[in-house]
């Protein structure tokens, strides 16, 4: 069992500690932002998360808000993002989160179909055998008199799974997280979390135990194998009803190498009924565990620092010259006048990075808002809790105004869809694109060989992520199939590549 001492709120009212520097992204429900904590000795970045103001005045939202942060905080593992301080002053609450340097598990997934390389077994059953740790540390943890609490993660996803550089998986954003019995102020019949990754009994409102959170460990662990969703691309109705009535996917049907230990696990994690899941997420890391050694046996050990660092190893760089970049210009802002840092010292640093780096950077979630997600190198000091509200204040920074350029991400069913911008040279997806901050319309054009012409349009008044459909083009005549086919001499039969499907 795990047991430790929450986090408790700063006094209301209290200047903040923490300096921030810019924001690194935002949502619908508040913003995360990168932030440092400096004394005559001492220098630490952060990720300072904090509730928009709207939202903010809201109490069920400001309730739910520090319950976050409070169950976070119970939480002291090598596998969980831990909350290190929860606090209030003139801008608001705000929650202290540790930063991770690395980058998500859907970086992973992408990244292989990218380079169209399939991840491998050993490192696919080791990111999620850490995972399932970091889960175990959640189910087990007790209140102050030892009693289990059941706390459910309920939004395990790619997007809440980082893998550091220093090869060390970490879960993160308990935004939805509850406690098993206790009574909730939600609305309902209104679900949260990622569709894709509900399990059958959520979508059910049978309730949620830890065998829910296996249940979407399972599509994770099926999806950094097959490099493909597994619930994704179709509509939400269509999507539910595949998760209830579709048996579990023979992950072998796509990749001839998955021992079949780790297809027999894949299998009941992914079972319609929890009593037919593992009994528990530590069991689940002590089978692929036993994976990994068979694997590492047969081909040798590849750790996950060194897969990390060979395929984000310039993702790593950039992002600390980024770091580094603002933190000297807040140097030399404070320098030149110690009594006040103004944010009109600093440009916005965030449009520096690539939409590369802006991309694989994802490695913490901001609440439950959708994904929004991100990570910044740490600076190598080991987590402390923050000290208390007497110690000595830096300046607090001014509120900044909104990022004047916003990020649409846009996905394809089927990937590799030509997507064109007004204004902007045409790029393939999964794509990253920057836009200007307007409320004006943008058209946007889909192209790809074999299916119809989709133009939508979307208004960059803030960072967006969207999923088409394509329609695929009527197929030709049977005489004209026939014919061509007597062209081309049959290829040999193969098994389809996971790849050559939808991320």
């Amino acid at each position: 069992m795990v047991h430790v001492d929450a986090p408790t709120p700063d006094r209301a009212g209290a200047t903040t500690r923490y300096q921030r520097l810019f924001d690194l992204a935002e949502g619908g429900m508040g913003r995360v932002e990168l932030s440092v904590r400096r004394g005559p000795s001492f220098q630490r970045l952060y990720a300072v998360k904090r509730l928009r103001p709207a939202v903010a005045a809201d109490a069920d939202a400001r309730a739910m808000f520090l319950e976050e942060g409070r169950l976070a905080g119970l939480i002291h593992h090598p596998n969980v993002v831990p909350v290190l301080d929860v606090g209030e002053d003139e801008r608001g609450p705000f929650l202290v989160i540790e930063y991770v340097g690395g980058i998500t598990a859907r970086d992973v997934i992408v990244e292989a179909q990218r380079s169209a390389l399939p991840t491998s077994v050993q490192i696919g059953c080791r990111i999620v055998a850490q995972a399932a740790r970091g889960l175990a540390a959640a189910h087990d943890l007790t209140s102050h008199d030892g009693g289990a609490l059941g706390l459910v993660h309920r939004d395990v996803s790619p997007h809440n799974i980082l893998i550091g550089f220093d090869g060390v998986v970490r879960v993160t954003d308990f935004g939805i997280a509850k406690v098993t019995g206790r009574e909730h102020r939600t609305s309902s019949g209104v679900l949260k979390g990622k569709l894709g990754y509900m399990a059958p009994e959520v979508l059910q409102f049978r309730g949620a135990d830890a065998r829910t959170d296996l249940f979407a460990l399972g599509v994770v662990f099926y999806e950094l194998l097959a490099g493909r969703r597994l619930y994704g691309g179709e509509d939400d109705g269509a999507r539910a009803r595949r998760i209830l009535d579709e048996p579990p996917p023979d992950i072998g049907e796509l990749r001839m190498d998955v021992a079949p230990d780790a297809q027999q696990l894949l299998v009941s994690l992914l079972a319609k009924d929890p009593a037919d899941r593992p009994e528990s997420a530590r069991a689940v890391a002590d089978r692929l565990d036993a994976i990994v050694h068979q694997l590492v046996e047969l081909e040798g050990a590849h750790p996950l620092e060194e897969f990390v660092r060979e395929a984000f190893g310039s993702v790593q760089a950039e992002r600390q010259r980024a770091i580094q970049t603002a933190l000297g210009e807040l140097a030399g802002a404070a320098e030149a006048d110690p009594t006040t840092t103004s944010e009109a010292t600093r440009p916005a640093l965030a449009r520096r990075w690539s939409q590369r780096a802006t991309a694989l950077a994802l490695a913490l979630v901001l609440g439950a808002t959708g994904g929004v997600v991100f990570a910044v190198a740490d600076s190598g000091e080991p987590p402390a809790r923050a000290t208390t509200s007497s110690d000595a204040a830096p300046p607090e920074l001014p509120a900044a105004a909104a990022p004047a350029r916003v990020t649409i991400e846009v996905e394809t069913v089927p990937p590799g869809a030509w997507v064109e911008i007004e204004g902007l040279e045409p790029v393939r997806t999964p794509a990253s694109v920057e836009l200007p901050r307007s409320t004006d319309r943008r058209q946007l054009t889909l192209t790809l060989d074999g299916y119809a012409r989709r133009i939508e349009s979307v208004v960059p008044d803030e960072s967006r992520h969207l999923e088409l459909v394509l329609a695929a083009l009527p197929s030709p005549p049977a005489r004209e199939r026939r014919a061509a086919r007597r062209e081309s001499p049959s290829p040999r039969s193969k098994r389809a590549s996971p790849l050559d499907t939808y991320w």
